[in-house]
């Protein structure tokens, strides 16, 4: 016969139910799980019975004391078989403690006790809470019987929580078996929970962007004679032929430099090629060597464009002021004609 239960009967001087223990297999386990209906099964003379739910009783409350987690009178009155176990085996547990500790967890306690029901909002309220206690003692992966104790221990602090599963407790949740997943209100939370922190901690793949870099053709002549020529044109307004086939040949080299120096402003720019604006089409001559097949829409929508290119040079800094005769047309720094002109 198991010791603890021997021991127990005799101290409760209940000795003479010592056989009928023994027959029923009643080991520590077992006994700390009966109730009344048990109970009355194995002690059918009240006398003795009533005695030995006085003793039992007792001693649940000191294994529950000596965790810092008494039951109350009536809790232990109606403390299901399954659940009583789960109270001695994981004290921290303490459910109306962990819903304590917030205001949206008192409402649901008094709701609770109230009226011994919750509605869908409230019950998600409570899984939340549950959950999130269960993640700061447990981490975000507590193992099954730490879940399972959980849900116990939530039936056995509000039977009116009990579901209609075998257990009791299935709806909250439910081990997975046989290459099932576990199921449950419980379960499902930790699973979005993880899904959630998982997808904050792994760094976001870069959408593929398109490549927006403009595509320059490679000079014809070679980079000696490109330097003459920038040299050349810096110090020759004159033959005009002369300096806009000089343009012509330096367009493709002027192109890159202007883009591998973004940072330069239009005066810099300027300095670097002043035929730019002194000799009228030199912009729309660039253009037509670098886009020759987009030369003809820059010709018909020039107004709409001239007007947003020095509106962005004022805002880049590249221009102080846009000049009030600065308009679409013919001008200083295009030389390409106004649609209307």
């Amino acid at each position: 016969m198991d010791e603890f239960v021997k021991t127990k009967l005799n101290e409760w001087q209940l000795d003479t139910l010592l056989d009928t223990f023994k027959e029923q297999e009643v080991d520590e386990e077992s006994f700390l799980l009966l109730d009344d209906a048990a109970m009355q099964h194995l002690i059918p003379k009240i006398g003795q019975r009533l005695k030995f739910q006085k003793h039992h009783k007792e001693l649940l409350q000191a294994a529950c004391s000596t965790k810092d987690q008494c039951l109350s009178e009536k809790n232990v009155e109606t403390v299901a078989s399954t659940t009583l176990l789960t109270v001695v085996l994981h004290p921290e547990f303490a459910i109306r403690q962990m819903l304590g500790g917030s205001l949206e967890g008192r409402s649901i306690l008094s709701t609770l006790d109230e009226k011994q029901s919750i509605t869908s909002k409230e019950r998600k309220l409570l899984v939340r809470l549950l959950v999130s206690h269960l993640i700061e003692k447990h981490g975000e992966m507590p193992p099954s019987d730490t879940k399972i104790a959980l849900a116990m221990a939530l039936i056995y602090e509000f039977p009116c929580l009990k579901d209609d599963t075998g257990s009791s407790y299935g709806a909250w949740y439910t081990p997975g078996r046989k290459h099932r997943p576990a199921t449950g209100f419980l379960e499902e939370r930790l699973r979005n929970v993880r899904k959630r922190m998982r997808s904050l901690i792994r760094p976001r793949q870069q959408e593929p962007q398109e490549d927006h870099a403009v595509l320059t053709p490679d000079s014809l002549s070679s980079p000696q004679n490109i330097r003459e020529m920038v040299a050349w044109l810096k110090a020759n307004k004159y033959p005009v032929s002369e300096v806009e086939a000089k343009m012509k040949e330096t367009s493709i080299h002027r192109s890159k430099w202007i883009r591998c120096n973004g940072s330069k402003t239009i005066s810099e720019i300027l300095r670097e090629f002043p035929r730019l604006t002194d000799n009228p089409g030199m912009i729309s001559q660039d253009f037509q060597q670098l886009h020759p097949e987009a030369a003809g829409q820059m010709f018909e929508k020039w107004p709409a464009i001239a007007d947003k290119i020095l509106k962005y040079a004022q805002r880049e800094g590249k221009i102080n002021v846009v000049p009030d005769d600065v308009t679409p047309g013919w001008n200083q720094y295009s030389g390409v004609p106004d649609k209307c002109g």
